[in-house]
């Protein structure tokens, strides 16, 4: 059975990305003073970044606080592999700390909606990031909303926009539904690239009846989460949302 980090870690690579520009922070332990607003890229396609999440047990649910480098840093491979988790996680007062990254977003922009605001900004061993939300998650979402290919639900409010002519990369489930990737990991794969997205079905192991394909948009395309999106990971963690 996976451990709870890696339980945890699989399922943000379907939430983080849910609440990287859209999410209501909670409050957090004193920081130094506040950085610079974030400037965050107007083209995202290709952008890398990577997330620190200290995580609270309280009972049987956990509080996860997510803090992302989108717009601080594109997440310095040198500072990002020489952070300890255990020894942050000790320092922090958490139960554990989820090292959520590197990754890529697919898209080409998010238009965020409703209410939109940035927590602290704080460095972790060097690596600046900013809170982008709290999190609380039952015990039960973890076990079993991390599997691979399963449906999550995620609360949000935002448009992601993929322009014509760039390549999108899709699963079809056996009833016809629609994924779209939205971004892709090097956490399994730590060598996986943008280059290698085109062929990547075939090394999958889909459920039966569904597929992989890629193809070039002719007009533009926007998937619209008005209070709820439907996610799904494979197995190296990249990250797919139910097409409109």
């Amino acid at each position: 059975m996976r451990t709870l980090t890696s339980a945890l870690a699989a399922l943000l690579a379907l939430a983080a990305p849910a609440v990287a520009q859209d999410a209501t922070p909670a409050a957090t332990p004193a920081a130094p003073p506040a950085a610079a607003p974030a400037s965050v890229p107007t083209d995202l396609r290709g952008t890398r970044y990577c997330e620190v999440i200290p995580v609270y047990r309280d009972g049987l649910s956990f509080r996860l606080e997510v803090y992302n480098t989108l717009g601080r840093n594109d997440c310095p491979p040198a500072v990002w592999t020489a952070i300890d988790p255990k020894k942050l996680a000790k320092e922090l007062g958490a139960d554990e700390v989820v090292m959520n990254g590197p990754r890529f977003w697919v898209m080409d922009r998010i238009i965020p909606a409703g209410a939109t605001k940035d927590g602290a900004t704080r460095s972790f061993d060097g690596l600046e990031a900013t809170q982008r939300a709290t999190l609380t998650l039952p015990f039960r979402d973890i076990v079993f909303g991390s599997r691979p290919y399963s449906v999550k639900t995620i609360n949000r409010e935002t448009t992601y926009v993929y322009d014509a002519g760039k390549p999108v990369y899709e699963i079809t489930d056996d009833t016809g539904q629609v994924y779209v990737m939205q971004t892709f990991a090097e956490i399994v794969d730590k060598t996986l690239s943008m280059d290698d997205l085109a062929a990547l079905g075939s090394r999958l192991t889909l459920p039966g009846g569904w597929r992989y394909t890629t193809r070039v948009l002719d007009a533009e395309m926007r998937l619209t989460a008005s209070g709820e999106a439907f996610l799904i990971q494979d197995e190296l963690q990249n990250s797919y949302q139910r097409r409109n």
